[in-house]
């Protein structure tokens, strides 16, 4: 909506829309770079979002100027946003978990970073993030392993193969007692007098 060249030029195509703040629209933000920018922007007149924009549903022009406060406060909030008519059929309460902890952002607002320290700044937080992500995501396959094999007896009746202890020794002997009652061929050796199935050719 606000294409700006630049930071002060975004703001003064924001405030054509919102209208300049009063002082205590300016306190309520909190940053002590916002009284000094406000002091360098002129007056400028306001301009409807009907003109703006003039094939937008009536819904979306409500929506639109209850969030377009400069004053935090004075917006809608996310769970007054959910029940706007606007994005009703979008609207399913049992879908729309809330966060209970307050989140803050990693980059201080009121610093100014140049921009490839912006960029640095946000691609270490995104790595850190997955590198936790990764960390938990493993802790719970290690976690789900060891149930299993816990539920599986592995540490008792199992062995490290999984396999019963006491079925594998009933099918050795099994094996043993196929290996005696099965009659084997003679033995066919070649030594100086070639013998033949126990008979020796002189």
């Amino acid at each position: 909506m606000f294409p700006g060249v630049s930071t002060l030029n975004q703001i003064e195509r924001v405030l054509k829309v919102t209208g300049m703040p009063s002082q205590e629209d300016i306190d309520s933000v909190n940053s002590p770079h916002c009284t000094k920018i406000f002091a360098t922007i002129p007056p400028t007149k306001k301009a409807s979002l009907e003109s703006l924009f003039p094939t937008a549903a009536e819904d979306a022009i409500d929506m639109m100027k209850k969030l377009l406060k400069f004053n935090p406060s004075d917006r809608l909030t996310v769970e007054e946003c959910l029940e706007h008519p606007y994005v009703s059929q979008f609207h399913k309460i049992e879908n729309e978990p809330i966060c209970k902890k307050l989140i803050t952002i990693p980059i201080d607002d009121n610093k100014k970073f140049s921009i490839k320290e912006y960029r640095l700044k946000i691609y270490t937080d995104i790595h850190r993030r997955k590198k936790e992500l990764r960390k938990k995501k493993m802790l719970q396959e290690q976690a789900y392993l060891r149930k299993k094999k816990a539920s599986m007896g592995y540490s008792t009746q199992y062995g490290s193969s999984g396999y019963s202890r006491k079925k594998t020794s009933t099918t050795t002997a099994s094996k043993k007692e196929s290996s005696v009652g099965h009659r084997t061929r003679p033995a066919t050796t070649h030594s100086k007098g070639r013998q033949y199935y126990g008979h020796s050719k002189q």
